[in-house]
């Protein structure tokens, strides 16, 4: 064991000819962490990973079970809870490897994944960030590729979003997510889904470490945005599957009620930051609007 920088403990069982850094942030999910560690193991050559886990502060014997089951597993466990960029940022900052994979401990790993996205990266030296298709537990598609979100985009999909059940072209209107025909090929695209990605080291080198400011939402879309304004391109791929429970960690309504204020809170810094302060203005003027529109009409429904 050792004492990190940042005053946390972390387990020194890295290899010097790792290829990839495998960054994972951990919160009360041991049985899910447990199974993509599992998954990680069963689908990769473990001897070219350096696969860190930082603990945020978990209540439920997580540490103890990395411990106890993957002893080779790069421990950091936190004593208080921090935020999802901040706890990636405890290993984004010491990455040595060519690659970083920012992997959420609520995945499981099919089959090549890994060697897919590196394929993606040794035939394009230009390409900085890649994934692959996510998959709901059940196996339906789970938006993987994006285009960045605009501000009309976002009005349009508050409002009408409930029509996208109508489309079956590339574009779902007023989303930025590609439509499930569109997953079907490999392809450039804005950015892809955060719960896996694999990150050249120069990317985070030239852009920097996440930013804590977008403790949870928007954090892998402002990374490839930064990314893709210093000539970095963000790549699709649909040869590998990553199952993903999404949400694992706030089932409870009151944790649910929190992230999405925390979802609002993360636009609004997003928006302001790419776009200026008139347009998270705007955002946060058809939030409010739409949210009174909406209780009013259930008080209406109610009577």
């Amino acid at each position: 064991m050792i004492s990190t920088e940042d005053g946390m403990v972390a387990n020194n069982a890295s290899s010097t000819k790792a290829l990839v850094t495998v960054s994972i942030a951990n919160t009360n999910n041991r049985p899910l962490l447990q199974r993509c560690l599992e998954s990680l193991y069963q689908t990769c050559d473990t001897r070219t990973l350096d696969i860190y886990v930082v603990d945020n502060a978990s209540r439920d014997d997580s540490v103890d079970m990395m411990k106890s089951l993957f002893p080779a597993v790069n421990i950091i466990a936190r004593e208080d809870r921090g935020s999802y960029a901040e706890n990636q940022n405890l290993i984004l900052k010491h990455v040595e490897t060519p690659y970083v994979w920012i992997l959420n401990e609520d995945t499981v790993i099919g089959e090549g994944v890994l060697d897919e996205m590196l394929a993606v990266m040794r035939q394009n030296a230009r390409v900085g960030i890649a994934g692959v298709t996510i998959l709901n537990p059940d196996g339906s598609l789970q938006p993987t590729c994006m285009r960045f979100p605009s501000i009309h985009q976002y009005v349009l999909k508050r409002w009408f979003g409930w029509t996208w059940r109508f489309r079956k072209n590339d574009r779902i209107p007023f989303s930025g997510n590609l439509s499930a025909q569109a997953h079907r090929r490999a392809q450039y695209v804005d950015w892809v889904n955060g719960a896996s990605r694999l990150v050249r080291r120069e990317v985070i080198d030239g852009i920097g470490l996440l930013d804590e400011c977008l403790p949870i939402f928007y954090e892998e879309t402002d990374q490839a945005r930064l990314a893709q304004a210093t000539g970095w391109a963000c790549f699709y791929s649909p040869r590998g599957h990553v199952w993903h429970v999404q949400g694992a960690s706030r089932r409870d309504r009151p944790e649910r009620e929190r992230m999405q204020r925390v979802l609002r809170e993360g636009t609004y810094y997003y928006f302001r930051k790419h776009h200026g302060l008139i347009a998270a203005s705007i955002i946060q003027l058809s939030d409010a609007l739409h949210e009174r529109i909406v209780r009013g009409i259930r008080r209406g429904l109610s009577k």
